[in-house]
């Protein structure tokens, strides 16, 4: 590699990492970013778990599609340090950035020094990138480096066959499919794309020996998921396998968003509050500056100029090339479509940017055809291309920066709860009853399992509560934490508990309100107290076997007034139900035995669902409707 070629690398890795470094501080935990420290904390809390010698075990998944490969990997890191924000995420951003390197040797070896230094510089500069790694609540950046991973292996091992290379490529698909079984999309893709075309580059290493090598790998690397397959009947399969084609075409224009970085930081802020960070950030005026100047979600001009510039490539591009660009194409359309069809996957951010190793690949390879090109004017624009959607791509960033500035984060992203976690400890607090989703995890986290977490948000979320946990939590160092007044995740939670309270004879009592970063309240807490004789049979009533179906209102996620809808479903005991759109036999939206609660995207004004019986095979017909609830918004003016 030459010098100029290094600096620029250098100077892109660089700038990652610095933006890496100035945003991670800017938002608090989330809950999911934050369950591999839970695992670490609490292994018994895992979806499966590995027994060791005398009756321990260590986690093995965190959920029936996630597992528990980022605990292992930051356990060494736990055993010495409480979990901060920096010991969290930075190492998260240095792997981004590793894979970043490794993805430039990817392109190295395929087409030469050029392609490998546009696909560091392009992938360094996509803000939606920057912020999946650095806050990765997917999680996205194991899968990212183990995805490159195993490609520059699988390549060196065809260059040069050793049985070593091609064990480690296997054991690599297999930890990436442990890590998450989402990576079966990537794997699939890749399958898809090599039979249509590079079938005859698969018969010529196809031999007994080679695939019993690379199988012995991914078994090696996939073990903790298959075994925990094997002993939960294969849930992976059951709870993640359910296909639809309703969404497609919603997700593709998602996808597009995504690409051009617009839906990078409508995930983290509430851009609907504006309060400006209290806390003197470092090169906010400049960032701010960015903001006002692009505006909220700027685009980084990177999706129709890469579908241009990818045909265009394609077209020129020698035989070698044009297979390679090709490959990295199909399989990452395939992998999409995959994710597409999937119902509650696809359409947010954290599932789109798994491809975005195959989109930049082929987007760099085509770039590099089109420098080569013997048409001098055709190569000076290229390299004007590339020079421009690198300074963007800057820009976009410092503009996404001074948004994190000029706006405090969501619910479930608000910085509030570092201050939250300190004041419960000075207040004597040891125990918390948790009153929403995403408080769980977070508090674990925050005070290093130094306050006991009961957790009642999910419990919440299905309608239901244990009255014992409000029995046990009269004492002085026991508080319930809920989110503030409309900082819900869940919109139905405060109606539900203030009915549970008041049915069972508990009120509330010394309310404190916790404040963000930005002034905003996000959090507060309070004591319980008697106000008259407890309601035994409350459990029984909340619990009943009664098929019912619930909608609440949810956060505006498009034009037009359609919006996302949270619906709370139950049913009795060995029931199969279904919950279909519109229709007892209409567009699939969730399948279960339930009780359930799921986020159904895209719900308009006068929306219908279904919830149907399915049980032994029972016809999607109106005379097996449990129940069905028809959406209504309010509107405020």
């Amino acid at each position: 590699m030459n010098r100029r070629g290094a600096a620029l690398q250098i100077a892109a890795l660089l700038l990652f990492v610095t933006a890496g470094i100035l945003v991670a501080p800017l938002l608090g935990f989330e809950d999911d970013e934050v369950i591999f420290v839970n695992l670490f904390l609490h292994p018994n809390d895992s979806f499966s778990r590995l027994p060791l010698f005398g009756g321990h075990a260590i986690p093995a998944m965190a959920a029936s599609y996630a597992g528990a490969l980022k605990t292992w990997l930051y356990s060494p890191l736990f055993l010495f340090a409480a979990p901060t924000v920096w010991l969290v995420r930075l190492p998260a951003v240095l792997l981004a950035a590793l894979t970043i390197v490794l993805a430039g040797r990817l392109m190295t070896l395929i087409a030469g020094q050029i392609a490998g230094v546009i696909t560091v510089c392009l992938l360094a500069t996509d803000v939606t990138f920057l912020l999946t790694a650095t806050f990765d609540w997917g999680p996205v950046v194991i899968q990212h480096l183990l995805l490159v991973t195993t490609l520059l292996l699988l390549i060196e091992w065809y260059r040069k066959p050793n049985s070593r290379l091609l064990f480690l490529s296997g054991l690599a698909i297999g930890l990436a499919l442990w890590d998450k079984s989402l990576f079966l999309w990537q794997l699939s893709g890749w399958t898809v794309a090599l039979l249509l075309i590079a079938y005859p580059v698969l018969q010529r290493v196809w031999s007994r020996n080679n695939i019993c090598t690379f199988t012995r790998g991914a078994l090696l690397g996939a073990f903790p998921l298959i075994a925990a397959n094997f002993r939960h009947h294969f849930a992976t399969i059951k709870d993640n396998g359910h296909m639809s084609l309703a969404e497609v075409g919603i997700k593709a224009a998602f996808m597009r968003s995504a690409l051009d970085g617009q839906a990078a930081t409508s995930f983290l802020i509430d851009s609907g509050s504006n309060g400006m960070d209290r806390i003197q950030r470092p090169l906010a005026t400049l960032a701010l500056a960015l903001t006002r100047s692009l505006g909220n979600a700027p685009s980084l001009w990177r999706f129709y100029p890469g579908l241009v510039v990818i045909l265009l490539g394609i077209y020129l591009a020698s035989s070698t090339q044009r297979k390679w660009t090709l490959f990295f194409l199909a399989s990452g359309c395939v992998a999409w479509f995959q994710s597409a069809i999937t119902l509650h996957a696809g359409n947010v951010i954290h599932h789109a940017v798994l491809f975005w190793i195959s989109w930049y690949c082929a987007f760099s390879l085509s770039l590099t055809v089109l420098l080569r090109s013997p048409f001098r004017y055709l190569r000076l624009a290229t390299a004007l291309v590339v020079i421009l959607l690198c300074l963007r791509g800057v820009l976009v960033i410092g503009a996404g920066y001074g948004e994190l500035i000029a706006h405090p984060g969501t619910a479930r992203w608000t910085n509030a709860d570092s201050p939250l976690s300190d004041r419960l400890l000075s207040s004597g607090v040891k125990r918390i009853i948790v009153a929403d989703w995403g408080i769980k995890n977070v508090i674990g986290a925050r005070s290093d399992d130094r306050i006991a977490v009961d957790n009642q948000g999910v419990a919440l979320n299905l309608g239901v509560f244990n009255q014992n946990a409000f029995n046990s939590c009269l004492t002085k160092d026991c508080v319930v934490v809920a989110h503030a007044p409309g900082r819900n995740v869940f919109s139905a939670a405060p109606a539900i508990l203030d009915r549970a309270l008041l049915e069972t004879g508990f009120s509330k009592a010394g309310k404190t309100v916790v404040y963000d970063t930005h002034g905003i309240p996000a959090f507060e807490f309070y004591y319980l107290k008697n106000v008259k004789p407890h309601d035994n049979n409350y459990a029984s009533k909340d619990t009943s076997d009664k098929p019912t179906i619930s909608a609440y209102s949810a956060t505006i996620i498009s034009p037009g007034g359609a919006r996302q809808v949270q619906l709370i479903w139950r049913v009795g005991m060995g029931v199969d139900a279904q919950i279909h759109r519109n229709a007892p036999n209409g567009p699939l939206s969730a399948a279960g035995t339930g009780p359930g609660s799921f986020l159904a995207g895209s719900v308009r004004d006068g929306t219908e669902f279904f919830l149907q019986d399915v049980t032994g095979g029972k016809p999607l017909t109106s005379a097996n409707t449990l129940a069905r609830v028809t959406v209504h918004f309010v509107h405020h003016f």
